[in-house]
Formats: C-alpha cells, sequence, structure tokens
C-alpha cells in the first residue's frame, strides 16, 4: 500500500499518547488491525482473486490501513518491515487448510452487520469456498502473538463455568451446584485459620474486624501459603470434574470444551502467527481446528500449582485457578490459555 500525504493530520491526532504503556498499547491494537487485513490479500493473492478483493474493499478501511502504515512508519519501522511477511506466511499456512476454491475474503471487524459478526463469533475474516458446487462460509480468527507466550482464551466464572460450558451433559447443574458448596467450604475454612492467627472472632466471613491487606499479591508468610492451598484445593477438584466429564463422553467434551479455547463456533479456522521476540522475525504458523480432535488427554495434576493441562491432539490448553481483585470474598475465575510449544506444521 502506498501513503497518502494527508497522513500527517492522522498522525498528530490519531491518539494522544502520555507514556510507553500507551505507546505499546496502540501499537499493539494497529499491529493487529493491520495484519488481518494484510492476511485477507495475501490469501486473495493466492486465490488470483485480489482485483475481486480490493475492489469490494470499504475505502474507509483502506484509508485506515494507510494511516496505519504512516502511524507505524514513524513509530515501529521494524515491525512496518516484517508485518508484510509474517501476514504472507501466515495466509499460506490457513490457504492450504481450507479444502475447496476461496472464491472471496472479506475482513470481518469493519462490517456494519452486527447480527452477521455475533454469527460468526471471533472471526476476524471469512472466506467464500466452493466445495463440491457448494458455497460454504468458513470464519477465519487471527492471532499474532510472541513465540512462547500463552495465549489466554477464555476467563470463565468459577461458579459456572460448568453450567454454562458443559450444559450439554444431563447432570450437570448438580455438579456445579456440588462444586459451589465445595469452594465455600474451602473458602471459610480459609477464613478461619486467618481470623485464628490475627486472635479475631469469625463470624463466618470477612468483616470490618480485618483491617489488613485485600489484596492477594501483599499477603505474607503463612497467609500467603494458606491462600495458595486454598487454590491448590480447589484446582484438584476442578481437575476431578473435566476428568470425569471426559471419561464420560469424549465428543460432548471436545465441543463444551472449544469455547474455553477460543473456537465459540466449531467451523472456525484459528490461524495463529509466531514472531520472536523484539525483531518481529517469522517464528513459526500453527493452524488450529479442532472440531475432529481425535486424541485428547488430561495430564496429572501437580499438588504444588493451581493449575493443570488438557492435550489436544498435539497442543495444550492450561486450566488455572485465579482470584479475582480481592481475596476477601468466595469469587474466583478460571483463566483458559493455550499453550504451543514447538512448529507443528
Amino acid at each position: 500500500m502506498s501513503t497518502s500525504s494527508g497522513n500527517n493530520q492522522f498522525i498528530n491526532n490519531f491518539k494522544e499518547i502520555h507514556n510507553r504503556t500507551q505507546l505499546e498499547a496502540l501499537k499493539n491494537e494497529i499491529k493487529g488491525n493491520l495484519f488481518e487485513f494484510l492476511v485477507a490479500k495475501e490469501i486473495s493473492v493466492l486465490n488470483k482473486i485480489e482485483a475481486n478483493f480490493l475492489k469490494n474493499i470499504d475505502q474507509e478501511l483502506m484509508r485506515m490501513m494507510r494511516e496505519y502504515e504512516s502511524w507505524l512508519r514513524l513509530h515501529a519501522r521494524t515491525l512496518l518491515d516484517e508485518l508484510p511477511k509474517l501476514a504472507r506466511e501466515m495466509a499460506r499456512a490457513i490457504n492450504v487448510n481450507i479444502k475447496g476454491d476461496i472464491t472471496n475474503i472479506t475482513v470481518v471487524g469493519k462490517l456494519s452487520d452486527h447480527l452477521i459478526k455475533s454469527q460468526l463469533h471471533e472471526a476476524d475474516i471469512v472466506a467464500q469456498v466452493n466445495i463440491d458446487d457448494k458455497v460454504r462460509i468458513i470464519p477465519i480468527s487471527l492471532k499474532l502473538v510472541k513465540s512462547g507466550a500463552n495465549i489466554t482464551t477464555k476467563s470463565a466464572g468459577a461458579k459456572s463455568i460448568f453450567q454454562k460450558y458443559f450444559k450439554s451433559y444431563s447432570d450437570i447443574d448438580f455438579t456445579q451446584h456440588t462444586l459451589n458448596e465445595y469452594i465455600d467450604q474451602e473458602f471459610s475454612r480459609f477464613n478461619r485459620k486467618l481470623y485464628e492467627r490475627y486472635d479475631l472472632e469469625y463470624s463466618g466471613r470477612f468483616d470490618s474486624q480485618w483491617e489488613m491487606t485485600q489484596l492477594p499479591g501483599e499477603l505474607e508468610g503463612e497467609d500467603r501459603e494458606d491462600l495458595f492451598e486454598l487454590y491448590r484445593s480447589l484446582i484438584k477438584h476442578y481437575h476431578d470434574i473435566f476428568s470425569g466429564l471426559l471419561e464420560k463422553d469424549k465428543d460432548k467434551f471436545i465441543s463444551s470444551l472449544l469455547p474455553l479455547m477460543g473456537l465459540g463456533n466449531k467451523d472456525v479456522v484459528q490461524g495463529i502467527c509466531f514472531y520472536k521476540h523484539n525483531s518481529y522475525k517469522l517464528d513459526f504458523c500453527h493452524v488450529v481446528n479442532y472440531a475432529q480432535a481425535a486424541k485428547i488427554s488430561i495430564c496429572e495434576l501437580n499438588p504444588e500449582i493451581s493449575s493443570f493441562n488438557i492435550e489436544i491432539e498435539n497442543d495444550k490448553l492450561q486450566i488455572r485457578v485465579k482470584p479475582m481483585n480481592k481475596f476477601t470474598a468466595p469469587s474466583y475465575k478460571i483463566n483458559c490459555s493455550m499453550k504451543f510449544d514447538y512448529k507443528k506444521d
């Protein structure tokens, strides 16, 4: 793409930056948006439909992409130079993983039809594909991340995760209810231990007597160890429940797990491009589609940590118990993140 002369005004007014954190946040926002566009463009080139792709692109989107380029040219020239290369390799990896003839490609992020966007779940671009004389719409999700990083895919409520994501199991309400009772029981035990340690009168909850910190990261010594013991006791129960659900029905389990892996739509093709730290040089591209996953297992629980892994094919979904902002309420979240340790494709 070329840079227009009117972009200086954009650069001055794009966003006001006061510190490095804001600069990095803006760079990441621009990087992601431009990457989506470039991958779509490269897919159109590979399928000899670039002219049609560019013809149908909204002119406002084209203007934005040029402005993004101008901003990166001033603030992140190395990223600007490497981004087209990353997009090209990502497009090639996606292209070989889609069966049929791609006849059109669209950037979803700028669609004005919110109903269509909601139906496509987490898709960033969509491909129109002809397969055996039938037209299919294939949603494509894109991620651009540093190599070695865990990719957070979902943060679910500890007291609702099974009812929300595993509702196809007939007895899941009872499972969730029993788990919630255990969470409250373990929280009360933790609460009582802290109150007894500080000679406070325990009333069944943290109350105005507790004048120490409420932030998990500020606890020290025995208090900190007691909190970690609470997390470890909770994760063991989650490990047991996940294991039981997998044993009961593998197909239901995989289908229920997909949203926790960032794949709310089973038809989504997810392309992940890993780049090397600082240089933005390509490390490898990975294309994910677990709808037909054949190999899945739950790793053994390490009693010393508050997380465990589920292996799907050769990738790992980490399930971790994490606190909310304060530890003085029995509210926790289940942090889900994907880990890709090696070049698979």
